[in-house]
This record gives C-alpha cells, structure tokens and sequence, in this order.
C-alpha cells in the first residue's frame, strides 16, 4: 500500500459551458506537509460539525482545519499499534488500527473518537487480523472493518507462516460491540480469473455499502476479485 507525507485538498468547481457538459474545474486550496516523525497521509475523513479533515498515518491521525489545512491535533496511536484508515460518521470519528510489529498477524482494534472534543469514546474494540479500511453503513447504526489479515513480511516476496484469515467484522456503534466476523472459508466463488494460487487466504481490502444498508461489497485485491456480503 502506497503511503504519501502531504495531504492536498481540491475544490472542484463547476464550469459555465452547455448544461450536458457539466465539465469541471480545480482549484488547489492548500495543502499539509505533516510534522510528526513517520506520520503521512493515508486516508482521510471529512466532519462536517467541524469542519475539518481527519487523516490516518501509520502512527496517528492529524486533525486539520478543512479551510487553512492548519493541523489543529494529532492524536498518537502507537499505544495501540498502526493507524490504517478513518471514518466518521455524526460526529464520531473510528481508527482501524493494526496489531503492527513485532507481529502484525494478531488481532487489531477499533478506536471511536468525538469529532469535537478529539476524546476517545468507550474501550476499544477488539477486531480481526490487521484492520485496513472501515466504513459506516449510511444510517450509522453498524460500522464494517475489512481485516486484511496479511503475513508478515520478511521479504519483497516472501511471508511468514501461518497466513491469518481475512475477515470482515460488523461493529454495533451504538454499543460498540463486535455483533458478527464474516469469514469466507468455503464460500461459492464465481468467476474465470479468481486468483487462488497466491499463497494467501481471501484478504479484504475495501467496502462499499448499498444505499439501503442490505448488502456490502467487499474487494479482495490480491484474488482479483470481489465479495458480496449480505447484511
């Protein structure tokens, strides 16, 4: 996974032209060189009660004012492990944060953050193998984390054994409770480019959620292909 150490916001701007063009415009507002030592920009988050833009960096999240992109905060995750992803959803901002060396193979957590006082929210909540992504359903009642479950790594090509199951696990946000872990052992596979000979098991990478919250979709980079989860 590429990692950058700038973040850089775009304002998309709609050009006068025929109304069937619609054609688009850019214009760079700023853009964050990050400070802390070994953060970088990885994913970030948008919250609209704040107006400010969260990024996940391997060691912590950067909280940046969305009009200046001055860093208001950065929260330090490394008591946990590597910060992978952000989401936020009503305020309530969730850190997928990796198990990270000297074993990255162990289980991960989940972290929930308030958007405004940048406090945590409750205990964090234990997940599966190396949390990469994560993502609220729309009425923010469930969150979904893809546990990527990678090995380690020894090598450019090489893995340490055993190889842990990806997973995808369902977190109830009210309580933040972990209601379900979808694995994908024996699952029906369909398909004439399935990649299942590259030593690793089905590995999650990214969701996205049907509008009315009934199923998921879930990416499995590395066996070309994608899941269909049903919620």
């Amino acid at each position: 996974m590429t990692r950058y150490v700038l973040m850089t916001l775009l304002l998309a701007l709609p050009v006068a032209a025929a109304p069937a063009e619609r054609p688009l415009s850019f214009t760079k507002l700023w853009t964050h060189g990050h400070t802390t030592a070994g953060q970088v920009s990885e994913i970030p988050a948008f919250d609209r009660r704040t107006n400010t833009i969260w990024v996940a960096g391997v060691v912590g999240v950067d909280v940046l004012g969305g009009e200046t992109g001055t860093l208001i905060e950065h929260i330090d995750v490394t008591g946990y492990g590597l910060v992978n992803s952000v989401a936020i959803h009503n305020g309530l901002a969730a850190f997928a944060i990796e198990a990270g060396s000297p074993d990255r193979r162990r289980a991960g957590v989940v972290v929930f953050y308030n958007t405004r006082t940048r406090l945590p929210v409750g205990d964090p909540v234990t997940v599966g193998s190396l949390p990469d992504m994560l993502t609220f359903t729309h009425d923010g009642s469930k969150l979904l984390v893809a546990n990527e479950g990678t090995p380690n790594a020894v090598a450019d090509t090489a893995y340490t054994a055993p190889d842990p199951p990806g997973s995808v696990s369902i977190i109830d946000v009210e309580t933040r409770t972990v209601i379900a872990t979808a694995g994908f052992e024996n699952v029906p596979q369909f398909g004439t480019h399935l990649r299942t000979n590259v030593g690793m098991d089905f590995e999650p990478e990214y969701i996205a959620i049907e509008k009315d919250g009934s199923r998921a979709f879930v990416t499995l980079q590395e066996a070309n292909a994608v899941a269909v989860l049903d919620l």
